[in-house]
């Protein structure tokens, strides 16, 4: 049977199963006729069963599609976000290059300097590191001392 065909079959099954077990439950048969009809009622419930999985397997499918779609969706939308949150950082990077007074390379070059007429660093940075350096030097001249 093809795919629709058993999708469409599903009622008529249950309904015919349905009326055999109602014929052998209320009729007065030969005991060959009963097992005909119980036979009637396995083939039935097997096509009713094959019926079923393939249409349980398709709704499944179903969801699952619907499911990659909103995840696609949520996917699109939270890269919109990181878009937006990365050139906030940028901006915020600029401000922060022109407070302490680096500049980009790109930006001296855009405005027809060269890289010689770079601005220097009005301050010398330090880092974390250099600083647990001194400590560490300091501490040890501290003990020697002692």
């Amino acid at each position: 049977m093809e795919p629709q065909k058993k999708t469409k079959n599903i009622g008529f099954l249950r309904r015919m199963k349905e009326k055999l077990e109602f014929r052998i439950a209320t009729e007065a048969g030969s005991l060959s006729a009963e097992k005909d009809l119980v036979r009637q009622i396995k083939q039935v419930d097997e096509e009713l069963n094959e019926a079923l999985k393939g249409f349980r397997m398709r709704k499944k499918a179903d969801f699952i599609a619907r499911d990659i779609e909103e995840c696609k969706k949520k996917l699109e939308e939270q890269e919109k976000l990181i878009g937006e949150q990365e050139k906030k950082l940028d901006e915020l990077y600029t401000n922060l290059r022109k407070l302490s007074g680096m500049q980009r390379r790109s930006q001296g070059r855009r405005e027809g300097g060269s890289k010689r007429s770079m601005q220097e660093p009005q301050h010398m940075e330090v880092s974390l590191a250099d600083i647990a350096i001194i400590k560490d030097k300091k501490g040890e001249k501290d003990d020697e001392d002692e």
